[in-house]
Parts: structure tokens; C-alpha cells; sequence
């Protein structure tokens, strides 16, 4: 069967599409994180709150259950690595948001403690397909020199979720209650995630430019063991390793180290963020939740114009420190004046780490098997992830209350800023970088 020009699949690489209508798949992931966040991330506290609330499941129980959501959307993001090359992103994430459509409507019929893990496990399987894996995979294949821009701006649709979703979404949950609520907001994740990205989001990512084994040429010009050895420079290199080489790297180690530290620490405060207001003695402290995400914009905006001028690895260890000092004014600084101040930094931090784990594992490891690169890395780091609720959650039972939890918590997150400081790309410490050679009968007869 001979298949017209016009039949053919896009490619979804720098220059396969327009650049008007590169930026539109921008917006349209965009949108789509606002929905997943804003009925999945953001709304974990408030499904936390009324569970416990008016459901009568213990603290530590949802936390844990929550933990299983991260964990299992780490594991899932693993297959998803290879799978998001062989199958079109837009039927990726409309399966996505069919899977975790169903988990909100689940949702509102749990009774016990065994179906709100089973609840949340579908979540996690859902929110991991319909969001940022596949999504940000798009993003980085489709832009070159306007990647970090173009993550920003994609990635603060999931801060938007938060801002005007999640409130939306408590005022709701307060007239109507979980039960009632469910099944709408289902079907809101199902047509408003996952029917949009359908539509717009048309093609296959380009295959993978890198081999797996180490000896083998990468297909973007990087250097394998057998080229140096014939005098190809490391220059040739900046596109990116390999997949084998990118996992054995100490850089691959202390990057998925760091990030999991770091975005453990952050879930772990931001699931629980309206619980710390309350103790704080903050009577609505469901507004820390509009705060943060407010927060999460304007410090999204800042990373977006400051990425520009500043190295990716040396913002995201100021953010590890911006995150620590976050923790620490929550943890010393009294009532709403506390909250707000705590919040904001807490807010403008969650704004960048999401943004930056994707540039610095390009940064690292080049875009030459990024989708199965990052996969893996995340979810090392995911796996860190999923404790944070449960390890905030005992240190509160242990220690009677948020204060000294929190600064346990700012004295890591400032640990793994330094960890970040530490990482460098694998490539120039395994390759040196040799002169090339003019090619000569012996480089031709080989």
C-alpha cells in the first residue's frame, strides 16, 4: 500500500511541525495539566481533608494511601519511557484520563481502607499517562532553543489547576460532598484532560537517536567508547549518550538522589499543607492552597526569564535552598502572617523543580533516549516521592507537631541543594575529548 505525503504521521521533532503550531501543542498540554492537576495534584489535600473529615479514616491511613499514588505513577512511568516512542502521545494521555477518570469516580463510593488504596492506585496509573511524563516528552522533542520557555509556559498550566480548579473544586466539595461530586469530576478529567490533546496533538515522537550499547554510534552525533578511540571529539557529543550510559553514570545517581529528596519533601508539605495551617492556628487555612499555586506562577514566571541567564543546575540547587528556608518560616513564623511567607516560598519553588527535573536530565544526558532516560530517573525520584506524605505524616505522630518535622525537612532540602551542586554531565568524565582526525586509508578500510 503506497501511503500519500499527506498520510503520513508527523514527526513531533524540532522542525516538524510549525512554529505556530508548536506553541498551540504547547497551550493544549498546558491545558491538559491544568485539568490533571487541578482534579488530581492539587486536590490530594482536599481528598485528604474530607476523608478523614467526614469519611473517618485516620490520618496516617489516607497519607499512606497517597504515597501509594506517587509510587505507583513512579512505576508506571517506567513502561510509559519506551511506550510514548512506539504509541502517539495524544492516545497515551486520552487513555490516561480515561483511567483516572474512573478513579475520582471510584472515589466517591469508598468505604474502606482497602478500596481507597485500590482507589488511589488507579489514580496514579491515570495522573501519570494523562500529565507530565508524555507531555513534557512532546514539549522537549518539539523545541531546541526555546525548550525551557516552552516547558514553562506548558507546565504552568499545572499551576493553574491549582490557582482556579482545586478552590473551585473545595467549594464544591463543601455544598455537595464527595459522593455527589464523584462521578462529575470523572467525566470532567475524562472529556476536559483527554479530549483536547486527541484533537491537537497529531503524531509520533522521533525514534530514539541514541543505542544502547555503549560501543554503538548514537545516531545525533554523540561519542561512543570504540569512536574516541579513533579521535572523534567530544564536541560531536552535546546531543546526548545513550541509555546505557546515561544509567551507569554517577550523574544519573546524584541527580535521581537529589530530586528525590527534594520532591519527597515537597509533597510530603504540600499534601498536607491545609493541615499545617490549621495548626498554625489559621481558621480558613484552605487558602495556603490558592496561595501556593498563586505562588507557583509567579515563580514559574521568574524560572522561565531567569533559566534564560542563569545555569540550569546552579537554579535548581537556589531552589533546593529556597525550599529549606520555605520550611523553616512555616515551622518558626506564627498564624496567617507565618503561613502566607512560608507558602509563597513554598509556592515559588514548586513553580521550578517540576520545570527543572526535565532540563537538567536533558542538560545531563542530551535528548538523544530522553523519554526512557527521564522515565527511569523519575522514577528513582518518585519513589522518594511517594514517602514524603507518610514520613511528614509519622514525624507529626511522633513528635506531636508540625515544628520540629518541618525543620528536619529545611536541613534536607538544603543537604540535597548541595547534592545538586555536585552534578555533572557523565559524558566528559568516561570520553576525553580528543582532536579529530583527518580520515586516512586505514579510517576508510575500517
Amino acid at each position: 500500500m503506497i501511503r500519500t505525503r499527506a498520510s503520513r504521521p508527523r514527526s513531533l521533532e524540532p522542525g516538524g511541525l510549525s512554529r505556530r503550531r508548536a506553541w498551540l501543542v504547547v497551550f493544549v498540554i498546558g491545558w491538559t495539566f491544568t485539568i490533571a492537576t487541578g482534579l488530581g495534584f492539587y486536590a490530594l489535600s482536599l481528598y485528604l481533608n474530607i476523608l478523614t473529615s467526614s469519611r473517618g479514616f485516620a490520618l496516617t491511613t489516607v497519607s499512606y494511601s497517597i504515597s501509594a499514588f506517587f509510587l505507583v505513577s513512579a512505576v508506571v512511568n517506567v513502561p510509559l519511557g519506551r511506550l510514548v516512542r512506539r504509541v502517539e502521545p495524544r492516545w497515551i494521555m486520552l487513555g490516561g484520563s480515561a483511567v483516572a477518570g474512573l478513579a475520582l469516580l471510584l472515589l466517591g463510593r469508598v468505604d474502606a481502607v482497602w478500596q481507597l488504596y485500590l482507589v488511589f492506585t488507579v489514580f496514579g496509573c491515570g495522573f501519570s499517562a494523562s500529565s507530565y511524563l508524555p507531555g513534557t516528552a512532546v514539549i522537549v522533542a518539539l523545541f531546541e532553543h526555546d525548550r525551557a520557555r516552552a516547558l514553562a509556559v506548558g507546565l504552568t498550566g499545572g499551576s493553574v489547576g491549582g490557582v482556579v480548579v482545586a478552590p473551585l473544586l473545595a467549594r464544591i466539595l463543601d455544598a455537595r460532598g464527595l459522593t455527589a461530586t464523584a462521578p462529575w469530576l470523572g467525566l470532567a478529567y475524562l472529556i476536559l484532560a483527554g479530549a483536547p490533546v486527541v484533537v491537537s496533538i497529531r503524531g509520533r515522537l522521533a525514534a530514539p537517536l541514541a543505542a544502547d550499547d555503549e560501543a554503538a554510534t548514537p545516531a545525533d552525533g554523540g561519542v561512543s567508547y570504540a569512536q574516541a578511540d579513533r579521535g572523534v571529539s567530544y564536541a560531536q557529543a552535546d546531543r546526548g549518550v545513550s541509555y546505557a550510559q546515561a544509567v551507569r553514570s554517577a550523574a544519573f545517581a546524584l541527580v535521581t538522589v537529589c530530586f528525590a529528596v527534594l520532591m519527597a519533601d515537597q509533597v510530603g508539605a504540600q499534601v498536607q499543607i491545609v493541615s499545617i495551617g490549621s495548626a498554625m492556628g489559621v481558621r480558613d487555612a484552605g487558602i495556603a492552597v490558592s496561595i501556593m499555586a498563586s505562588a507557583t506562577i509567579a515563580g514559574r514566571l521568574i524560572g522561565a526569564f531567569a533559566l534564560g541567564r542563569l545555569p540550569v543546575v546552579g537554579f535548581s540547587a537556589l531552589m533546593g535552598v529556597l525550599q529549606g528556608a520555605s520550611f523553616a518560616a512555616l515551622a518558626l513564623l506564627p498564624g496567617l502572617s507565618g503561613l502566607a511567607a512560608g507558602t509563597v516560598l513554598f509556592g515559588i519553588t514548586i513553580g521550578n523543580l517540576t520545570v527543572l527535573i526535565p532540563l537538567v536530565v536533558v542538560e545531563l544526558f542530551g535528548l538523544a533516549d530522553y523519554p526512557r532516560i527521564y522515565a527511569l530517573s523519575q522514577f528513582g525520584a518518585s519513589v522518594g516521592t511517594a514517602g514524603g506524605p507518610a514520613v511528614l505524616a509519622a514525624l507529626h505522630s511522633g513528635f506531636g507537631s508540625y515544628r520540629l518535622p518541618l525543620l528536619i525537612l529545611a536541613g534536607v532540602s538544603a543537604l540535597a541543594a548541595v547534592g545538586v551542586t555536585r552534578l555533572r554531565p557523565p559524558v566528559p568524565a568516561l570520553i576525553p575529548a580528543l582532536a579529530p582526525q583527518p580520515s586516512g586509508p586505514e579510517l576508510e578500510a575500517e
